[in-house]
């Protein structure tokens, strides 16, 4: 019996050793949360059977279920119900980790420009910024991209790339590490090292410190350079405090800077968020009422006598009118944008041209102006925690949508890295060269 005993111990000790912050969840929480996660994408989202067949969709929930067979980590359940996204073609399904204070994350911010990945604000001294990864634990990083591919939509756009970022942030929750071996480039010298994990609550507060001014800038800021102003947005995802936020430091920009010749509107790189955050901008731009004329479809459920379900589409119109802001801007306007922006900046893009606000500069948005993005609901599931994302209705504008870019630029490869890493920025010295062109002794930069 005490030799029962004690191998009992060893191997529970053994097993707490390996398991240390891999928490193991059985395969029926396992199977739980998959089912009610299918649900919501049945019950709760727009029709799903719009964008893919229902033999494809069941196929590969029947793939995913036989394998939810045995106990897993959180970091295994996701890898293995994930790529249920990959049968999508829009950015607004995901499934993600909640984000947490004691969630593990990578110690800089990742930049993915095709293949590759480069360091960005980094927050341990081991690891230089601006530096080129090429292996993580002896993976290519070629081979890391590909395969974290298969956890998102099928996305032709360069947001694709942002949702990588997010995933390779999150790589210690994916792979239930939170030490890796990376080899890195930097001028053409390679070497290894050894990078840990870091709670997210940390990397926020050394963020903060190291780079206070980046920090400051991360959704809002705005710049004067002589006659000419740079306001950057970087999301519209603007509610409760974060709202007056937004809505007091359009104000105070305006109301301070009325006598700029140009002002450039950075949108690069912008996520989307709420529609009401961009008709708030809208009211700066303009010396006139503005009408928007938008429908919008939410999903609506009805249960009947059979228990089975009833989808139907809500219809409803979204036609804000858009008055003038007191303090609104008189001078040319341009719109900088690049292929990395999403859901409701596209939509902001393509109104600023519909209602001519002023002028495109940057690389088209490939993105659907008309989105799957209304009543977008997220979702925790019960066991594991995981985040699930899906959208319960969508935009469409009454016409055909076709944005048109007035000053159309491509970056090269390493132009797109300089301006990600914050380098040089090619793009904001093209739009300073035709605002010199178009106005008389322009702004200097």
């Amino acid at each position: 019996m005490k030799n029962i005993q004690k191998w009992i111990s060893i191997l529970l000790l053994l097993f707490a050793m390996i398991s240390f912050n891999q928490q193991l969840f059985s395969p029926e929480e396992l199977q739980k949360d998959f089912e009610i996660y299918i649900n919501y994408i049945l019950k709760s989202g727009i029709d799903p059977f719009e964008f893919v067949s229902q033999e494809k969709f069941y196929s590969e929930v029947n793939r995913i279920k036989g394998q939810l067979n045995k106990p897993m980590t959180k970091g295994e359940f996701f890898k293995t119900i994930a790529p249920i996204i990959h049968i999508f073609s829009d950015g607004h399904y995901g499934v993600f980790f909640n984000i947490t204070p004691d969630i593990l994350v990578m110690p800089f911010e990742p930049v993915v420009v095709g293949n590759r990945l480069f360091v960005k604000n980094s927050l341990v001294t081991e690891l230089e910024n601006k530096v080129e990864i090429l292996k993580i634990d002896d993976r290519n990083v070629e081979e890391i991209i590909n395969d974290l591919k298969l956890f998102l939509p099928k996305i032709s756009s360069d947001v694709l790339f942002k949702h990588l970022e997010d995933l390779i942030k999150l790589f210690p929750e994916i792979e239930d590490k939170n030490n890796f071996k990376v080899l890195i480039k930097t001028n053409d010298i390679k070497k290894v090292i050894k990078v840990n994990a870091i709670k997210f609550e940390e990397a926020i507060k050394k963020k903060k410190e190291l780079y206070p001014e980046e920090w400051k800038k991360r959704k809002l800021s705005f710049e004067r350079r002589r006659d000419i102003g740079i306001l950057k947005i970087s999301t519209f995802m603007y509610s409760y405090r974060w709202l007056t936020y937004y809505k007091e430091f359009l104000n105070k920009t305006f109301s301070e800077n009325e006598d700029l010749s140009d002002l450039i509107i950075d949108l690069r790189g912008n996520s989307g968020g709420l529609l009401d955050n961009v008709w708030e901008l809208f009211k700066y731009l303009t010396q006139n009422p503005l009408q928007i004329y938008l429908v919008g479809y939410t999903c609506k459920n009805i249960p009947l006598s059979n228990g089975k379900i009833k989808r139907t589409l809500e219809k409803y119109e979204l036609n804000p009118k858009i008055l003038p802001a007191r303090h609104n801007f008189n001078g040319k306007i341009w719109l900088l944008v690049n292929n990395r922006m999403f859901s409701a900046a596209v939509v902001a893009t393509y109104f600023f041209k519909k209602l001519n606000v002023g002028k495109i500069i940057g690389k088209r948005p490939r993105e659907p102006v008309n989105t799957l993005s209304a009543a977008l609901g997220k979702y925790i599931l019960p066991n594991t925690k995981i985040l699930v994302l899906i959208p319960g209705g969508y935009y469409k504008v009454t016409d055909n949508p076709k944005i048109e870019v007035d000053y159309e630029k491509e970056l090269t490869e390493d132009e797109e890295i300089d301006y990600l890493l914050g380098e040089n920025d090619v793009m904001l010295d093209y739009a300073f060269e035709i605002i010199n062109k178009n106005t008389k002794g322009g702004g200097e930069k």
